[in-house]
């Protein structure tokens, strides 16, 4: 209802380059590792249009072969948007105000910062199932003064299945 006589946000999907830095590692089975993705934002709808650029440096520590055969993933980032995907998201143009909207132009910075953990575990050889919990909070983001922005956490929790088709001869092992 906060978007109630704007457009619509489309089906949105982020495609870029990831800079990936192992820190450590403790032991055989896991590691302490840095990631940087860049990405770009594209939206479909009506066409494919940019819509700006997010980055979201993250920390993670794996552990391979934790438990059972599972292993375990715990990650924290922050999401980083470009004025661009801010405004896409958060912003308001003055045709949209109403009285209970206020026109707002969102700025660059903080989207959020991310709390998660994940378990997978392999089925066979071309299988492999996966959970996961993400904690998503908003409070001291950049734009949490946008009339767009209504709450400061939230959760998402998942289950997912993955099948390998075809694999190189040599593999790589981080």
């Amino acid at each position: 209802t906060a978007r109630q006589g704007m457009p619509s946000l489309g089906t949105s999907i982020e495609f870029g380059p990831r800079f990936k830095y192992n820190i450590t590692k403790p032991n055989e089975d896991s590691k302490l590792v840095f990631a940087l993705p860049v990405r770009t934002v594209l939206e479909f709808k009506g066409g494919i249009k940019q819509r700006g650029i997010v980055m979201e440096p993250e920390l993670s520590y794996d552990v391979r072969n934790a438990w059972a055969g599972w292993g375990l993933n715990a990650k924290g980032s922050l999401l980083v948007g470009n004025a661009r995907i801010q405004n896409y998201l958060y912003g308001v143009a003055p045709q949209f105000a109403t009285t209970t909207r206020s026109a707002y132009s969102a700025k660059s910075g903080l989207i959020a910062t991310r709390l998660g953990i994940s378990a997978s575990r392999s089925l066979s050889p071309q299988s492999t199932v996966a959970l996961f919990a993400r904690w998503d909070n908003t409070s001291g983001a950049a734009n949490t003064d946008s009339p767009l922005h209504l709450k400061n956490n939230g959760l998402s929790l998942g289950v997912g299945l993955t099948y390998t088709f075809a694999r190189s001869s040599t593999l790589v092992r981080d």
